[in-house]
């Protein structure tokens, strides 16, 4: 799907995004994705069978062992990567509000907003959270006692996320999981894979 002044056209990926790069999918299954707006066609993607999510848990898995894989960054460094990925996030916003609207029939402008927005604002606040380093504090708890909080990644993080608002939903997923130095693996809604 190519986007041109907010008009969509077909766009087919071949391959699954696994451990960094673009693999092939292990079977020819597709998922068709057609507008709920329209009715029309836009597009397919690979259907990601239990090989491929297999694949995908090793890939994670395997760069949240590594001696210097993610989970080893200091916060501020992975504070610089979330930022560039912000950045990256704001080129794009325009781009994936038009394609979220595509495949769910959100209205443009609402789309605009919270598709292309707020995601980078969930982004951002969660990067705000390792300017401080502390890896423990306790504080008082909103009705009795005491919260303690530990700050430190706990492994793969398995994300499934829903049709109705996929960006920004996804955001309060990947956004704190990352920031907290875990790997992830997530697992779009058929209906709005892109």
């Amino acid at each position: 799907m190519t986007i041109t002044d907010n008009v969509v056209t077909e766009l087919h990926v071949p391959h699954l995004f696994i451990g960094g790069v673009w693999t092939a999918p292990a079977s020819e299954r597709r998922i068709n994705v057609f507008s709920p707006s329209t009715e029309e066609f836009i597009g397919s993607v690979p259907e990601a069978v239990e090989a491929d999510a297999d694949r995908a848990v090793a890939a994670a898995r395997h760069e949240f062992d590594r001696p210097d894989g993610w989970s080893t960054w200091a916060p501020s460094r992975r504070a610089e990567a979330l930022e560039s990925l912000a950045r990256e996030l704001e080129i794009r916003s325009g781009e994936m509000a038009t394609r979220v609207a595509s495949q769910n029939g959100m209205p443009i402008q609402v789309a605009r907003q919270l598709e292309g927005g707020f995601p980078i604002a969930v982004l951002r606040y969660t990067i705000s959270l390792l300017n401080d380093d502390s890896v423990e504090f306790t504080h008082p708890h909103l009705l009795t006692g005491n919260t303690t909080v530990r700050r430190e990644p706990i492994g793969v993080v398995a994300a499934i996320v829903p049709w109705n608002f996929p960006q920004t939903l996804a955001s309060f997923k990947w956004a704190p999981a990352l920031a907290a130095g875990c790997t992830m693996v997530v697992k779009p809604a058929s209906a709005t894979p892109y």
